[in-house]
């Protein structure tokens, strides 16, 4: 029998020791910043009804969707129904009759479901976090994969704008605690983009006109025009001019000049949407922002179909692709049979992020160096010693392990240094017998010798100056 490679699929990866140390900082931190403004943790499976997902996400969202098979005779049900596999569009059509589940999109359409299910239990309005992977069939690339973690923080049963200014200040502290500077947050309002819409004739094809501007930064201001024209909308160049002129503006100068543009034909949407970020920037000036600057962005329309308000993009200059996103959604658990409860999230994307700060070095600083122990195992009588005096600094809180046989000295000081420990410790024959114990620091090799009494209290104080 022929030996076949192990492989995974294209799009998703492994983490070992030290990718986790990364993510997981990333997750702890995160987790902080969302408990200490009052969020709480939930979980939803990582499979959902199709029903449940299709339809949120726009026509491009619902072909990413990881659609799951029908266990058993899944070609059964299409057979009984005398399928014809042959009439035009059957793939779309045969697709309700062999798949029933998928594979979450993204963490707020189960979110929506969660709350409208969970309603009787809830204090509305409800802040939750939560920290899980999602899954996309994109084509992979830099930056972009099939399976992938969000960090997401979502308040609903709240209409009020406080919520934004609260996740503006959540993504200022997350990105400042996580070490990352050079973010800027952009800021729009879907309201805005509705008036620049009717502006232009198009409110009536509004969310394809917007998913057609969205591509602008894949496609150039010449690629958007062009299936503009391909579809059938008339955007008159020189008004369009005239926007990107504005929006390279600061908010204090575009705003009256789009209230300008917006006035003909009293455009009512869009004057809702300058007033919203009207408001939200005036409390945004009220504090500088640590870690992160701040901008207008009227292009930014964020592809997803139930976005209705502010929506937020972040992105860094080192890195090409949001890694951050959200927005208002009005409507989104009405079609779960609870309207009225409006919600307003934003997703960190844990993945982008990682690979953001390995590559500008920061998990360099995270090594564990300095705060973990290794005891040298000689076996016999000192071995006994040895688990004993382990056993204690376990109690104390200490992070140490024994070695697991009694090998070779220079095996295990080998594998102290390979795998990341700060101190060697070792009671041999004659530390035995006078009860003491030699402490090595392995980044500098200076050793000590002490009374075995004294060495949860030395490895304390070294633990809180070692580098």
């Amino acid at each position: 029998m022929s030996k076949q490679k192990p492989t995974i699929p294209q799009g998703t990866r492994d983490f070992g020791p030290a990718e986790m140390l990364g993510r997981e900082y990333i997750f702890d931190t995160l987790r902080r910043v969302f408990k200490r403004y009052g969020y709480q943790p939930i979980e939803t499976p990582c499979i959902e009804q199709l029903s449940v997902l299709t339809g949120k996400y726009g026509e491009e969202g619902d072909r990413l969707i990881f659609k799951i098979v029908n266990s058993g005779d899944y070609l059964d049900a299409p057979l009984k129904a005398n399928f014809d596999f042959h009439q035009a569009g059957a793939s779309l059509k045969l697709l309700p009759l062999i798949s029933e589940k998928a594979l979450r999109y993204d963490l707020t359409v189960p979110f929506a479901r969660y709350v409208v299910m969970n309603q009787h239990l809830l204090t509305f309005p409800f802040k939750r976090y939560q920290i899980q992977p999602v899954w996309r069939a994109d084509r992979p690339q830099k930056g972009r994969y099939r399976e992938f973690y969000q960090c997401d923080v979502d308040v609903v049963g709240s209409n009020g704008l406080l919520s934004e200014l609260e996740l503006v200040r959540i993504c200022d502290e997350g990105f400042q605690q996580l070490g990352l500077d050079g973010v800027t947050l952009r800021l729009n309002n879907r309201k805005l983009l509705e008036g620049i819409a009717t502006h232009f004739c198009a409110a009536d094809r509004f969310v394809e006109f917007i998913t057609i501007l969205d591509k602008m930064d894949k496609v150039g201001e010449d690629g958007v025009f062009k299936e503009w024209e391909e579809k059938g909308f008339s955007v008159d160049a020189t008004t369009f001019a005239q926007l990107k002129a504005i929006s390279a503006l600061p908010f204090q100068e575009a705003l009256p000049q789009l209230r300008t543009l917006l006035a003909a034909g009293d455009n009512v949407i869009g004057n809702q949407g300058l007033d919203e970020l009207e408001t939200l920037f005036g409390w945004i000036g009220m504090r500088e922002t640590s870690s992160i600057q701040i901008a207008l962005d009227i292009f930014l329309a964020r592809g997803l179909g139930y976005y209705t308000g502010t929506i937020f993009e972040a992105g860094t200059h080192d890195f090409r692709g949001s890694i951050l996103g959200g927005g208002r959604y009005d409507n989104l658990t009405g079609v779960f049979g609870l309207p009225g409860v409006s919600g307003v999230g934003i997703s960190f994307g844990a993945d982008r992020i990682y690979d953001i700060l390995r590559d500008r070095g920061i998990f360099e600083k995270l090594k564990n160096v300095g705060q973990k122990v290794l005891l040298i195992n000689f076996g016999d009588a000192a071995q006994l010693k040895t688990v004993e005096i382990w056993m204690d600094l376990l109690a104390h809180g200490i992070a140490a392990e024994v070695y697991p046989e009694a090998a070779k000295p220079a095996k295990q000081f080998k594998y102290a240094d390979q795998a990341g420990f700060g101190f060697a410790i070792v009671i041999g024959d004659q530390e035995l017998a006078e009860g003491t114990c030699n402490v090595k620091l392995l980044s500098t090799g200076h050793q000590d010798t002490m009374p075995q009494a004294a060495l949860i209290d030395y490895l304390k104080l070294t633990m809180a100056v070692a580098p």
